[in-house]
């Protein structure tokens, strides 16, 4: 119920539930508190979530894991204190994995942390298998700040390591029948009727002041 309650965004609820769950004298394990700690982190929850994560050991027993760690980063970073996940992450008992890496660089982009950047860069980069996509978002952040040079960096460390970005793809059942989508296809049998509802549905953002960020992207250069 917690999990179900954290993934539709009623973080306030799972808690109360997880608060209930605690009063009935029922003793939380780890996937308890990744629920918890979605919940938080999905409603932006950042004073309960710290609150959460840190009861894990100290009332619980728990050591925190990959997961509970990935939300709490997560978490901390969207909400800008990109210095207090960053010292959590140094602090951790087990080597960060490329997802939180990932989730503190993502933050850096949100709120312009251009130093932060650069350390959280250094540490994905520096992985035996590093993860295509975060490559690319560096690149970006390295492309928008102007930094050219650190941006030809990173695509030569992609193209040296010979690491492949997988098509990206997306698909629909209609009656029993699966349709994959994948960038510019052309090749389903109605793509221009697709096509042609794809750009009524521009035009109608536009028309309601729809404005697109693009200060993150870069060229599609190298396959990146």
């Amino acid at each position: 119920m917690i999990l179900g309650l954290a993934y539709h965004g009623d973080g306030r609820d799972a808690i109360a539930v997880f608060s209930q769950m605690e009063r009935a004298g029922l003793q939380p394990n780890d996937v308890t508190f990744i629920g918890v700690l979605s919940a938080c982190n999905h409603s932006g929850l950042v004073e309960e979530g710290r609150f959460q994560f840190s009861s894990m050991d100290d009332k619980h027993g728990l050591s925190p894991k990959l997961e509970h760690y990935n939300y709490i980063v997560d978490l901390l970073g969207r909400a800008g204190h990109l210095e207090e996940a960053y010292e959590l992450v140094q602090s951790m008992v087990i080597p960060p994995d490329s997802i939180i890496c990932g989730a503190l660089l993502s933050a850096c982009q949100i709120h312009r942390n251009l130093e932060l950047a650069d350390k959280i860069g250094g540490v994905i980069t520096a992985m035996q298998d590093p993860n295509i996509g975060f490559c690319i978002l560096l690149s970006n952040i390295y492309a928008s700040a102007g930094r050219w040079k650190d941006v030809a960096r990173v695509r030569r460390l992609v193209k040296e390591q010979r690491i492949k970005k997988p098509s990206g793809c997306s698909w629909v059942e209609v009656d029993g029948v699966v349709h994959r989508f994948v960038v510019e296809d052309t090749t389903h049998l109605k793509s221009q009727e697709i096509y042609g509802t794809y750009e009524i549905l521009v035009n109608h953002l536009k028309a309601e002041g729809y404005v697109p960020n693009f200060d993150f992207m870069a060229a599609n250069i190298d396959g990146m």
